[in-house]
């Protein structure tokens, strides 16, 4: 072999052996590859799954901090429960207006009339105090026995550490109007599940009318704004408050595949902090969170034994649908945890499409969804082995041995009375028999 083929063998093998590193070296790396992180500067924030009520992302959520919009927004949820029409017309009063510390851009006076849906509209888009405290005192009629009202249904919502003491949102110093990034989650999860009240807090501005007069409100949350230059393509609107007193507060969703993750900040001390904040988790949200497939539809998923079963002893059983959850592109497959609820065994006969039993995902203590598992073939009765059965399972019953042994017993009692009464009647005869021998050898005795 000369110089020149043994060097271009060696070059060969040579890339042979690093093509063969580089492809071990992918996965590992790619095993190991962490997830993606959030850094923002707000001191309490959460995001979370609305549809499913997975938690992806908590900071501080434990603790106690201001209620910010939340009160505003429990004064929604309260309107659109109560079933009261929200055509509506209220008159605003000076009472109205003497509970509320700061007034919007509504102008409304004493005397005006507005819709209830325009109030809300006005409490949802622009924040107004005035529209939530008519809100109130139309449904409660008065102010306080409104805020009981929102108390109440605060810890209905399992929103234990939340205490509401007005509707505004108003903040002052030492207020105890407190809650958690937690219970936040909680009501906000409910209220999008009623109507209005996303689609109405997605608007830049709203338009009503005040007697002959039209008034225009305008958002604070620039996200949604495309004018602005906190615009995000991601978010869509639920609520805004805050100042630099109390600190600025921000809910915002975005919607991605149907999913509606929800991201909810405050704590910042300015208005474009809050704003940047949000944006950043919006957009974290929707690229750490997927649509994963946790088990096909007709899928085989576990095999249960069968009693009686002809020619087969076991039916396998598949997954009645597809069952797809929106998930955190980080967590492992095998962190899913799987709950069978199916029998030790099943009796035959069993046909196709018959249910067996559930099986429930979990993951982080939270149920991601169940399936029916559903048998996939017919399995037919084994009649041999079920008289078979019967027969053994009838000597097996108690009962029945104690049956058999009593009437043994009462057998071998009779036969041994019998026995034995017989034996006294057979001794008797011979008695009287040898008796009989005796009188009739004296009689002879006696001719003789």
């Amino acid at each position: 072999m000369t110089a020149s083929l043994k060097n271009r063998c060696f070059s060969f093998l040579l890339i042979i052996c690093l093509l063969f590193t580089v492809l071990l070296a992918v996965p590992a790396r790619a095993e190991s590859e962490e997830p993606n992180t959030l850094e923002i500067s707000a001191e309490h924030a959460i995001i979370f799954n609305a549809d499913s009520g997975y938690e992806l992302y908590a900071k501080n959520p434990n603790d106690l901090v201001y209620c910010a919009f939340l009160p505003r927004l429990m004064t929604c949820i309260l309107l659109v429960e109560s079933g009261v029409s929200l055509e509506t017309q209220v008159t605003i009063t000076s009472e109205m207006l003497k509970n509320t510390p700061e007034k919007s851009s509504a102008n409304l006076a004493n005397g005006h009339v507005v819709s209830l849906r325009d109030l809300m509209k006005c409490v949802l888009v622009a924040n107004s105090q005035e529209c939530a405290v008519a809100i109130a005192t139309t449904l409660a009629g008065n102010v306080n026995d409104f805020v009981g009202q929102m108390n109440l249904r605060a810890r209905e919502l399992g929103a234990e550490n939340t205490i509401f003491t007005n509707v505004t949102g108003y903040f002052s110093a030492g207020t105890r109007q407190l809650t958690t990034m937690r219970d936040i989650a909680k009501i906000i999860t409910h209220a999008l599940s009623l109507d209005y009240i996303e689609d109405y807090s997605d608007s830049r501005f709203i338009e009503f009318s005040v007697g002959s007069s039209r008034r225009t409100m305008y958002t604070k949350n620039l996200l949604i704004d495309p004018n602005s230059g906190y615009h995000s393509k991601r978010a869509t609107g639920l609520a805004m408050s805050g100042n630099a007193e109390q600190g600025f507060a921000l809910a915002s969703i975005a919607v991605n595949k149907n999913m509606r993750l929800v991201s909810v900040a405050i704590g910042t001390e300015s208005f474009g902090g809050i704003l940047t904040d949000v944006a950043e988790m919006l957009t974290f949200s929707v690229n750490e969170y997927a649509f994963r497939t946790i088990v096909q539809a007709n899928s085989p998923v576990a095999e249960v034994e069968v009693v009686l079963g002809k020619d087969r002893d076991y039916v396998t059983s598949v997954a009645d649908k597809t069952l797809e959850v929106s998930m955190p592109r980080s967590v492992p497959d095998k962190d899913i945890l799987q709950v069978y609820n199916v029998p030790d065994s099943i009796h035959a006969p069993i046909v196709k499409g018959q249910k067996i039993g559930t099986v429930d995902y979990y993951y982080d203590g939270k149920l991601l969804g169940s399936v029916e598992l559903l048998a996939q073939t017919d399995v037919a009765l084994d009649i041999v082995g079920q008289y078979t059965g019967y027969i053994s399972k009838f000597f097996k019953n108690p009962y029945v041995w104690t049956v058999f042994i009593i009437i043994l017993i009462i057998t071998v009692g009779y036969t041994v009375v019998v026995f034995l009464a017989n034996k006294k009647r057979i001794r008797e005869e011979l008695r009287k028999k040898r008796d009989r021998v005796k009188i009739t050898e004296m009689k002879k005795n006696k001719k003789r």
